[in-house]
């Protein structure tokens, strides 16, 4: 039986036994997809050049691209593992490695923001609305 583990309005899960250890997936529920639709709007209402996704782990990379506007022109999704991002270049989303598991949210985030920018994804003092969790899913 798989672990379920609830953090906050977003849920990890991880995968079977037979693909990749230490990969979570980012389960696309009603409560992130409310939560996206809202950076969204955001993201909109305010003009910024980008959203930023902080994720824990692979997700429905289609499903995630239909949720947001079109008004919303660069969307990056940055997870801590390349494996966890396969796929979501071919939907025309931004996949960012971070490589910081097992870092504090908020080193990620800015992780995520500094490398964006050295990528060329960002400009420096872009505005960016970004969405992720205030919760650690491996710690109660």
């Amino acid at each position: 039986m798989p672990l379920r583990v609830r953090a906050g309005t977003i849920h990890a899960y991880p995968l079977r036994p037979d693909n990749r250890r230490n990969m979570v997936t980012q389960r696309f529920t009603k409560h992130f997809g409310v939560m996206l639709d809202n950076a969204s709007s955001m993201a909109v209402q305010l003009g910024a050049e980008a959203m930023l996704v902080l994720l824990d782990g692979a997700c429905d990379w289609e499903r995630l691209k239909e949720r947001i506007p079109v008004e919303v022109e660069h969307v990056i999704v940055a997870a801590d593992n390349q494996a966890d991002l396969e796929g979501a270049e071919d939907v025309g989303l931004l996949p960012l490695t971070l490589n910081k598991e097992g870092s504090p949210l908020l080193e990620r985030l800015q992780h995520a923001l500094l490398e964006a920018v050295a990528d060329g994804y960002l400009r420096a003092n872009s505005m960016v609305v970004s969405l992720y969790s205030g919760f650690d899913h491996s710690k109660i």
